[in-house]
């Protein structure tokens, strides 16, 4: 029964889904404002959030359930690559590298030892955190009644912030329950976000009404998986950017969710995404997962703020390794020292400067059944004197992807970066009289370009 409903889910989810506006057309996604001071981040200002989603238990727990399996190749020795096994050292290192603004703790604040480790972590890490906010029992979870002592201890703390995931959907939660939760959380802590990270269906679905009591939905979308009964060759690899275009057109929904809900409401929520880079290989009529390589990772990463993202969780958990995070400390650090995080935050949303409709899909190539198969998509940022162009193909066909500004007299120095080879090219470029500039991408390729602008 319970794989029926997991296959009704998944052709439910893609019915719902169906067309997706393209990104240029909804409005721009709010940048979130901090409330605290960290090491990375200052009070007050406009930043991205980038969190490490991290969970704890007891190190034999965690990783006697895990068994790595031959549909996951080469991650088999990710449990001897993850020298660190224990969440204080992985924080530790993550905030020493400065990877992350926050951690985000999968935690059970109802459990004595759980509470020694948040405090340990809370008072020796200068980072955000949100902690899990709402109670377990026989493994289910509930809203709180009262709250515990460590939500007393930290209702003031600003660097502190909750969250929940979806598995309140799944159990003792709905309308009522929720919004009575909501109210008495935000009576007790009225300046701290509430973060929700579900999955898109369930912001869409019978769940929708979770919108009006978060502050922040950051859905979980995860590309790297397949549902172990429709995966029956185990001595496979999932296959290369398996279901990508379908997580394109999951950030665009994304969204357009927030940008809907924003407009016809007072109250304003915040759009993040959260990518997963985890192994996991669970019983029959579950899922399965494997790690994102290293260009999958940066597709999902710079595809997120195509699609409207102002912050990510990394989903990385207590199966994550060596390579995976390697990946991701690569992706972030391209996006800091390229330029790309301050235009996101501090530039102008600027997509009417390109003419959308040569970049967005290319009419001639079409299946037997007439259906597009080259499709891209594209965020373009203006801060001082610079575009900060983000392109992503979401296709298997690879192709020159026109650009073509509306400003006819303008001159520009084209820097172009791609996957692990960083900076590809630079050409100083005129663009006269609607003249075209062709950028080649590979399929599920991600781009960033800078234009330096010259005036004429």
């Amino acid at each position: 029964m319970k794989i029926i409903v997991s296959l009704l889910l998944l052709v439910l989810y893609s019915s719902l889904l169906g067309e997706v506006t393209p990104s240029y057309i909804i409005s721009d996604t709010s940048v979130i404002v901090s409330r605290c001071n960290t090491y990375i981040v200052e009070e007050e200002k406009s930043y991205f959030p980038i969190q490490w989603y991290e969970g704890y238990t007891a190190e034999g727990e965690l990783f006697g359930l895990t068994k790595w399996a031959p549909y996951a190749p080469s991650f088999e020795q990710a449990y001897g690559e993850l020298k660190i096994k224990d969440t204080y050292h992985r924080i530790k290192k993550i905030y020493e590298d400065s990877i992350a603004t926050g951690i985000i703790l999968y935690n059970r604040l109802s459990n004595n030892e759980d509470e020694a480790l948040v405090r340990k972590l809370v008072n020796e890490f200068n980072l955000e955190f949100y902690l899990t906010i709402y109670g377990m029992k026989n493994n289910r979870s509930y809203p709180l009644a009262t709250f515990p002592p460590l939500f007393e201890e930290y209702k003031d703390n600003p660097r502190v912030n909750w969250y929940f995931n979806d598995d309140i959907h799944k159990e003792n939660w709905n309308n009522k329950s929720t919004e009575k939760f909501y109210n008495l959380l935000k009576e007790r802590t009225p300046t701290k976000y509430l973060l929700s990270a579900c999955s898109i269906l369930n912001y869409k679905g019978s769940e929708k009404y979770l919108l009006d009591y978060v502050d922040i939905i950051a859905p979980q979308i995860y590309p790297c998986r397949k549902m172990f009964l429709i995966y029956k060759n185990l001595n496979e690899a999932i296959p290369e950017f398996y279901n990508h275009t379908k997580f394109h057109k999951s950030v665009l929904e994304g969204k357009k969710i927030v940008n809907e809900y924003n407009k016809r409401h007072s109250k304003k929520i915040y759009y993040f995404v959260t990518l997963a880079t985890y192994h996991i290989n669970k019983k029959i009529g579950k899922l399965i997962s494997r790690f994102p390589i290293y260009k999958e990772f940066r597709y999902q990463f710079y595809d997120a703020i195509i699609g409207g993202a102002k912050g990510i969780n990394i989903y990385c958990f207590y199966r994550s390794n060596k390579e995976a995070y390697e990946n991701a400390k690569k992706i972030i650090k391209e996006f800091r020292q390229t330029g790309f995080e301050k235009a996101v935050i501090l530039g102008k949303y600027y997509p009417q400067e390109i003419v959308n409709d040569s970049l967005l899909i290319n009419n001639d190539i079409k299946d037997k059944y007439g259906k597009n198969l080259w499709d891209c998509d594209y965020t373009i940022y203006r801060y001082k004197n610079v575009y900060y162009l983000i392109i992503s193909n979401n296709s298997n066909i690879p192709y020159r992807v026109p650009i073509i500004f509306r400003h006819k007299k303008m001159k520009g120095v084209f820097e172009i970066f791609s996957n692990e080879n960083g900076l590809v090219e630079k050409v100083e470029y005129d663009v006269i009289n609607g003249e075209k500039f062709l950028v080649r991408m590979e399929p599920y390729e991600i781009k960033l370009v800078t234009i330096q602008i010259n005036e004429k």
